[in-house]
């Protein structure tokens, strides 16, 4: 049933823009309120279809999954829990009530009654996959939730007789496996323990013998009753399997060489590696039917077709659209299902088709980013939401997190760019989930989605951006832009979305909370034009208003601006303005919280915990410590069973116990200093003071004179007033100057740890291993789960890091005689027989450790930093390699996140949640803080060398610093190497990722 809605009146448009330059942002949004309130803006939504039961089906959600048992019998389902059935074979198409909003990757039916249908998405905060799985008795006229019992996103399904059925996705560490069984039509699940300890990408064959395509590549052989069987090596690249009777097909696409495919015509006992062609679009899965073999492309409307092993024969667009999924009834018939609820269907075997639903749309706005929290989300919002424009986004890689975010602004779609030659292993740290990158080239998804307008976003390279502006003004493309340019329109976070009460900064927030828990979005999106062959002033309604009603981007209009839309938004003009406030305050934090208590139920109930989040990241980002673990604890009282609720517990609990948070809570640097403890102040010089922000430490560790050799001598001694000029020769720099220390709100008295895990507890949650490790330094007892499951759980990335035996995730650190000089080589003994950890796979960062009685050392090795604030050419080596004067005194944390730099993160607790954190960038210009918070103030002292294209440092971090045992029986310290991309904050508020730590043991 269709809502009609008059589309918006242009008289509004003037009284809003009048005052666009000419006030902030929080009054912005106060006039167009009162402009909405006068014209009475009744602006258009999408277009819904309402089911029987009342609940909304995006008409335009890209459909994923098909199923038809007879000619004329059929099943779609799709994102945003869209469910679609045909009587007259495809023909025509009804929405079902499936009763819920989650993506619906694939369906089955056992008979023209019974059917069951899976997907899933994640939490915000937690990140936390949850499955869904709903069934039917009827048709699929009503839908009925199953009993899931933590499953995972699902995403691939097989169905047999007498309601038996197998589903696959990604890893549960609540059940050890990725692979789950039914046998009453997915009304009740198992869990197969399959052999296989990553996500599934692809499952095909029977219910008894099928083969599964692990998300490393590996291929394992399952047949009931008979231990599983690898018959295919790990190998990247591969994204899908199918199989006819005893034929099964692999493809691969990831990679410089896309041609090595895998057959098998023994039921996948033996496989054959298969030459086929590499050009055009990546292959998004194959379905087999006798010996014929279709293909869809990524991101493409063309199915490719060939004879058993054969290279492709023809290629035909099944519609103007990119296909999803498939389904072939028999030699004949076949549907295909694709983006903006797009079908199609054929009756000469693929030969032709023609599309039944959709297949006219296009994307007004694409935008482009390497990860999906890089999106302009606050124009992606009013776009769609308020505008009724179609989107769509680009992305490097096929991040599961995404679609979830996606379903914030309705209706959109999601393609994958081959950024990278090779494939990259992204892991997500909910539930082993990775991604792969196997995308199309940016001329091949220009000329598949023809968008009008193409938004670049500013942390691609200037190579990268070049391509996709050549490739979009070679296809037509109207406008482009570019995001953190200063010379276009500024889109502020308070502008007012009336047709759904938001404001556009809420959904750039909530897709963060996904995507990058513990960051916030910045103020406003500024872009700047790089291409326009308008040649006309942006008008008020968006980038793409040139397009006006143009069908193909544009949705029909179906709901109207409420009431309750104007109101809430007229409240929320004044709760950013709150928050500051709450920020910046000086009142006891008790004194704040009673306030807070007082203010947060005057807000929306759907807005409260967002109001909470952005006090719990702000109060960090500021270093107000005392307002931020407040905030933790209001957040755990008030939703204790909901995903932020659980994720602040958690936090609470580890910050009570923390060795690093007692450094916050102390919060003194010792000031001053004299000759005996080793460090002396630099004079100002004759007849000029001491500053205390210029003062720094004479460095113990430079060739000098005065260095003592032996760590027995408790500190070097020296002769003569310590100048400049003498230390100016070395590349040793302190890494911080003594400042003034800012006064900080007291932090409340610790409090006692929350230790009751509520009896409903999400068994998902309950089982992770990240709040086990955590629960570890509070209460293990605490933490509900199935005991039996858990060593599985921990089988990879967790088990490994668990261990005390040397190897890639644990590291000796070595004592060491004589102290070590810093000049950035790495040429003592110490550096070259210690045990390293490599930053991640791809990279060749490593880190080392030593210590002895006094200092704790860290020798690093990674590709060369760049210098974020070099305009000119490239320096030649000698330049480069030239000692760093230190004649210039630097401020303490000078540090900024636009630096290219690294991070290493010590956690002296072992619960990966708390971690001191040291910077530096190519300039050894440095930042510390404890958990995020600058009130830590360590001694410590860098040397780094930029050589043969590399970045070397060497670093020494006063012990008495750093609070937490040495070679204590049952203690070790976590530490991480990380290379942020400039521009991008350090996640500070979500669960950790094992593969960026590894353990530390001292000798």
């Amino acid at each position: 049933m269709m809502q009609p809605q008059s589309p918006t009146p242009p008289l509004c448009q003037p009284l809003v823009a009048s005052f666009r330059n000419f006030m902030p942002p929080l009054l912005r949004s106060a006039a167009r309120l009162l402009a909405l309130g006068i014209c009475g803006v009744f602006a258009p939504f999408g277009m819904t279809l309402i089911a029987s039961d009342g609940s909304a089906t995006y008409d335009e959600a890209t459909l994923r999954g098909i199923v038809f048992i007879d000619a004329d019998r059929g099943w779609a389902v799709g994102d945003l829990g869209t469910a679609l059935k045909t009587e007259d074979g495809g023909l025509s198409w009804r929405p079902l009530p499936s009763g819920t909003s989650r993506p619906l990757d694939a369906i089955g039916m056992f008979n023209s009654q019974r059917g069951v249908a899976i997907g899933g998405g994640y939490q915000p905060h937690t990140q936390i996959g949850v499955g869904t799985v709903i069934w039917t008795d009827n048709g699929g006229e009503t839908w009925k939730p199953a009993e899931t019992e933590a499953l995972p996103p699902l995403r691939h399904l097989i169905i047999g007789l007498g309601g038996i059925c197998i589903a696959a996705g990604d890893w549960s560490p609540a059940h050890g496996t990725a692979v789950f069984s039914s046998r009453n039509g997915g009304q009740t699940w198992d869990a197969v323990l399959a052999g296989v300890a990553e996500p599934v990408i692809g499952i095909a064959g029977t219910v008894d013998d099928y083969v599964l395509l692990a998300d490393n590549g590996e291929l394992t052989r399952v047949r009931t009753e008979m231990p599983a069987v690898k018959v295919a090596s790990p190998q990247p690249g591969r994204v899908s399997v199918a199989s006819s009777e005893r034929f099964f097909w692999v493809d691969r696409s990831a990679g410089e060489d896309r041609s090595s495919q895998l057959a098998s015509i023994d039921g996948g006992a033996t496989w054959e590696a298969i030459a086929g062609s590499a050009k055009g679009s990546p292959p998004l899965k194959t379905l087999l039917y006798a010996n014929q073999r279709w293909t869809l492309a990524h991101a493409s409307p063309l199915l490719h077709r060939a004879e058993g092993f054969s290279p492709f024969q023809s290629s035909v667009a099944i519609s103007d659209v990119p296909m999803r999924g498939m389904f072939r009834l028999d030699i004949d018939r076949g549907w295909a299902v694709g983006d903006w609820g797009t079908i199609a269907v054929t009756r000469d075997g693929g030969q032709s088709w023609r599309t039944v639903r959709g297949g006219k749309s296009r994307p007004a706005v694409l935008a482009v980013a390497a990860t999906a929290d890089q999106l302009p989300w606050s124009l992606l919002a009013t776009e769609s939401l308020q505008n009724q424009r179609r989107v769509a986004v680009v992305t490097a890689s096929d991040d599961p997190l995404l679609r979830s975010s996606l379903a914030l602004v309705g209706p959109a779609t999601h393609y994958v760019w081959n950024r990278l030659s090779s494939s990259q292993r992204i892991v997500s740290p909910q539930a082993y989930s990775t991604c792969r990158t196997a995308g199309a080239s940016p001329a091949e998804l220009l000329s598949h989605t023809l968008p009008v307008v193409l938004v670049l976003d500013q942390h691609l390279s200037s190579a990268e951006k070049s391509a996709w502006t050549q490739a979009a003004v070679d296809l037509g493309v109207k406008r482009i832009f570019e995001t953190g340019r200063s010379n276009g329109q500024v889109l502020h976070n308070a502008a007012a979305l009336p047709n759904c009460g938001k404001l556009a900064g809420d959904v750039w927030n909530d897709a963060l909370m996904l995507l990058r828990p513990g960051t916030l979005a910045p103020e406003a999106l500024r872009m700047g034009t790089r291409f326009d062959a308008i040649n006309d002033q942006l008008s008020t309604d968006g980038l793409a208003g040139f397009v006006g009603g143009d069908r193909r981007y544009v949705r029909a209009a179906s709901s109207s601006t409420s009431r309750r839309h104007l109101q809430v938004l007229q409240a929320r003009t004044g709760e950013t303005a709150w928050i500051e406030s709450m920020l910046v305050s000086n009142a006891p934090i008790d004194e704040l919280v009673k306030q807070f208590e007082a203010n947060l139920p005057r807000s929306a109930p759907d807005n409260q915990q967002r109001m909470v989040w952005r006090l719990i990241v702000a109060s960090k980002a500021t270093g107000n410590a005392g307002l931020h673990r407040a905030m933790l604890g209001q957040a755990a009282r008030l939703w204790p069973d909901q995903p932020l609720g659980r994720i602040s517990r958690l936090y609470e609990d580890a910050i009570s116990s923390s060795k690093e948070w007692e450094a916050i809570s102390a919060g003194a640097l010792s000031l001053g200093g004299s000759a005996s403890d080793g460090f002396v102040q630099l004079a100002g010089g004759p007849g000029v003071p001491v500053s205390r922000r210029d003062s720094v430490q004479w460095s113990p560790f430079q060739k000098t004179p005065f260095q003592a050799s032996a760590v027995g001598a408790d500190q070097p001694s020296f002769t003569g007033p310590a100048s400049l000029a003498s230390d100016a020769g070395s590349q040793v720099r302190q890494a911080t100057a003594i400042d003034e220390l800012e006064a900080s709100p007291a932090l409340p008295a610790n409090q006692p740890k929350m230790r009751s895990v509520p009896k409903d507890a999400d068994r998902a949650w309950a089982a992770h291993p990240a709040v086990r490790v955590a629960g570890k330094s509070v209460d293990v007892a605490s933490l509900s789960g199935n005991a039996s499951v858990v060593g599985d759980a921990w089988s990879q990335q967790w088990a490994k890091l668990n261990r005390s035996t040397l190897g890639p995730k644990t590291i000796a650190a070595t004592w060491v005689a004589t102290r070590p000089y810093l000049d950035g080589k790495l040429d003592e003994p110490i550096w070259q027989s210690g045990h390293r950890f490599r930053l991640d796979r791809e990279s060749a960062a490593t880190v080392q450790v030593a210590y002895d009685a006094d200092f704790i050392y860290l020798g690093i090795r990674g590709p060369q930093l760049e210098n974020h604030e070099s305009t000119g050419p490239r320096k030649d080596a000698a330049a480069k390699n030239a000692p760093q004067s230190n004649a210039k005194p630097r401020l303490r944390d000078h540090l900024s996140d636009s630096h290219d730099r690294y991070v290493i993160r010590l956690d002296v607790d072992g619960d990966l949640l708390t971690a001191y954190e040291l910077e530096f960038n190519a300039k050894s210009e440095t930042r510390d803080s404890a958990d995020g918070f600058s009130q830590w103030h360590p001694t410590w002292f860098i040397a780094l060398a930029h050589v043969a294209n590399e970045t070397v440092a060497e670093i020494a971090i006063k012990k008495s610093d750093l609070v937490g045992p040495l070679q204590t029986p049952g203690q070790h310290w976590n530490l991480s190497l990380l290379r942020p991309q400039p521009g991008i904050a350090h996640n500070a508020f979500a669960l950790p990722d094992p593969e960026r730590w590894c353990r530390v043991v001292f000798d």
